[in-house]
């Protein structure tokens, strides 16, 4: 599936630049991961995990209301499927 390699190109982009602190960059490839699955309403799940890491790149610069409105999306469609780790990983940078 294309979009689906599109997005992974893009996060791991997010990745290497979070890696690297450039919080922006990391920040501005995760939207454009979203932008590739955000027409595919079967991909909620792939969604959320994008949700989580941007919530992980904004914690780390101190922008928690953001983080957290993105940890309570990302945890209730993990809810809808089950990924009972991905849930807890959210509960964890919740903390």
């Amino acid at each position: 599936m294309r979009v689906m390699a599109v997005a992974g190109a893009w996060k791991e982009v997010a990745n290497a630049h979070k890696y690297r602190s450039n919080y922006d960059e990391a920040l501005a490839a995760l939207y454009r991961a979203d932008l590739a699955l955000k027409d595919e309403p079967g991909l909620a799940h792939d969604r959320a995990i994008l949700e989580f890491a941007r919530a992980t790149t904004l914690s780390e610069i101190n922008r928690f209301p953001e983080a957290l409105a993105l940890l309570r999306d990302a945890a209730e469609i993990f809810g809808d499927h089950g990924d009972e780790h991905r849930i807890a990983q959210c509960e964890l940078l919740r903390g």
